[in-house]
């Protein structure tokens, strides 16, 4: 039985879906697309973050501090889970001295993370058993952090 829905099978996609995975749920994971990877299919495979806190934040003052000290603190962590799975290693620096990270073959992180998690292009979900949790119309939230009504006459889905 489908536990989790996950939504596009990038590498956030298939990263939380590996997660699930090893915590004993059973993702579904629906990609649009006929290949998996998203956008990471196209990159040089690089996973870093700035060696300094502090260089950080004043490249990027706009972000969520909370949320950027997570990042800063775990990455490398998160580098040995991702290494963990299989996804190999192809230089262990970024080359940069204000950085830190990993190069790594981008096929081998789509089959690390994709292994053992099911996959779909079946966007109508079939016979799923979806529980309805949520009261009233769906609310989204735009790219201005902005609510929006789903079923309002001027909803444009992209």
């Amino acid at each position: 039985m489908t536990e989790l829905i996950v939504a596009g099978a990038g590498m956030a996609g298939l990263a939380a879906a590996a997660r699930a995975r090893e915590l004993g749920a059973d993702p579904l994971v629906l990609e649009k697309s006929a290949h998996i990877g998203g956008s990471m299919r196209l990159s040089s495979g690089v996973i870093w973050r700035y060696a300094s806190f502090d260089e950080f934040r004043s490249q990027c003052p706009d972000g969520d501090a909370a949320l950027q000290q997570v990042v800063h603190e775990r990455l490398d962590e998160d580098l040995d889970w991702l290494a963990g799975l299989g996804a190999v290693v192809t230089e262990d620096s970024t080359g940069n001295p204000l950085t830190v990270g990993r190069r790594f073959d981008t096929q081998s992180i789509r089959d690390a993370l994709s292994r053992e998690v099911t996959i779909s292009s079946d966007m109508s979900l079939g016979n799923l058993s979806i529980p309805e949790t949520i009261e009233g119309p769906l609310q989204h939230k735009n790219k201005f952090g902005k609510d929006y009504d789903k079923n309002a006459p001027n909803y444009e889905p992209k």
